[in-house]
């Protein structure tokens, strides 16, 4: 194993602690064009592609696989259910009945859903193409309608599709504002609780023209964000705060390269992250389809040190 220091100072920063991990696992998919992944608490994980959803214990076996009709762009489980959005709709799966025919209810017209939560049996998918959350509960899909504290509707800046949403400490609705570089708060009535987030490309800031384009909250509160100008996954406390560097370009495939090899259009090269239950932090590699677990490393130091 190579010990890679706390990075130096850059600028007027403080130097950059880093994210204490164990050896990086890679899972390759074997997906040409993944589009979303879950981790099951007690299962392993689940990963989207655009026509098929695949099953997969948490070494990397391969449980079970079934074909998506419907160019499939979001994916969230409960206990009992595996959620799948697509063109047409949203569907569900009972998780015990894997193959079992999936039912749609049906989606607006030119929805382009590219994430999806369940908070208390609410499930809220986000539109890209509409730039607005939706909510569905009791087989009815409406807008969502976010305010400030004036009441004045917030617009969210959706440049490009990877708008996310994910549900935070106290069951409160979080979602980011990629081409504004926020992530925001959301109460159960709409209201926005609160919003944080620069653009910029140093450490605890978002680069490019969007960020952070997708994010997770891990189970101590802390949140994880990948970025579409930096290839980079970095974590922040629950109030925005930055806290640490988990990864960055040198751990990942050159992107470029790859995605020019198999065709993938330049707005679909991103990472996706996810938090498991045990506070590992897990990234999907659109141009590669691999998953790339980081495992979080116990240390009394203040200055840790990154292991990989």
């Amino acid at each position: 194993a190579t010990t890679v220091p706390a990075a130096a100072t850059q600028g007027n920063m403080l130097a950059v602690p880093a994210f204490a991990r164990e050896d990086v696992a890679l899972i390759p998919t074997g997906l040409d064009s993944p589009v979303a992944f879950q981790i099951a608490d007690d299962s392993g994980f689940y990963v989207l592609g655009k026509d098929v959803l695949t099953h997969f214990a948490r070494d990397g076996r391969l449980l079970e696989s079934r074909q998506i009709d419907g160019n499939a762009g979001a994916l969230t489980i409960t206990q009992d259910e595996i959620l799948v959005a697509v063109s047409d709709g949203l569907g569900r799966i009972p998780r015990e009945d894997f193959q079992q025919e999936m039912a749609l209810l049906p989606f607006p017209r030119g929805t382009m859903a590219t994430g999806m939560a369940v908070n208390q049996g609410i499930v809220f998918v986000a539109d890209a193409a509409g730039r607005r959350l939706l909510r569905v509960e009791e087989d009815e899909v409406v807008p969502f309608s976010l305010t400030d504290i004036d009441g004045n509707t917030v617009r969210l800046v959706v440049p490009s599709p990877y708008l996310d949403v994910a549900i935070g400490e106290g069951r409160v609705l979080m979602l980011n504002n990629p081409g504004a570089h926020q992530i925001m708060g959301v109460s159960p009535g709409g209201g926005l609780a609160f919003a944080w987030g620069t653009a910029g490309p140093t450490h605890g800031s978002f680069c490019g023209c969007c960020g952070p384009i997708s994010f997770a909250v891990l189970p101590n509160g802390q949140i994880a964000t990948a970025e579409k100008g930096c290839r980079r996954i970095q974590l922040f406390d629950a109030d925005g705060q930055w806290a640490s560097l988990v990864a960055d370009g040198d751990v990942f495939a050159p992107a470029d390269r790859i995605c020019d090899l198999r065709g993938i259009d330049p707005m679909e090269r991103w990472l996706r992250v996810r938090g498991a239950p045990d506070g590992s932090i897990w990234v999907l590699e659109r141009c590669t389809g691999d998953l790339l677990r980081f495992e979080v490393k116990a240390t009394g130091s203040q200055s840790p040190e990154v292991v990989t």
